[in-house]
């Protein structure tokens, strides 16, 4: 999968997790809104083959795309998928 390709899908969209737990308002190829109060500076890159989005300065998740409808994050510490809000 392509950096290109997450970013379209997330860009100027909202996601949730498969919980409902979180929601995720993505903007301006930028910024990342989480539960409508929190808000991060993203980028998303290629590292060592890998697709990573790095949260502000500190948070760093790996990426897997699951299919068009599912993204999965990880790091050492948590995992959890999202999907676009229309689509749960």
């Amino acid at each position: 999968m392509d950096v290109e390709v997450i970013n379209s899908l997330i860009n100027n969209s909202t996601w949730s997790t498969l919980d409902n737990a979180a929601v995720y308002k993505f903007a301006n190829g930028k910024d990342v809104y989480i539960n409508g109060n929190t808000h991060y500076d993203y980028t998303i890159n290629r590292n060592n083959n890998r697709i990573v989005m790095i949260l502000g300065a500190a948070k760093k998740y790996y990426v897997n795309f699951i299919n068009d409808f599912t993204l999965e994050f990880y790091n050492a510490k948590e995992k959890f998928r999202i999907r676009p809000e229309s689509n749960l």
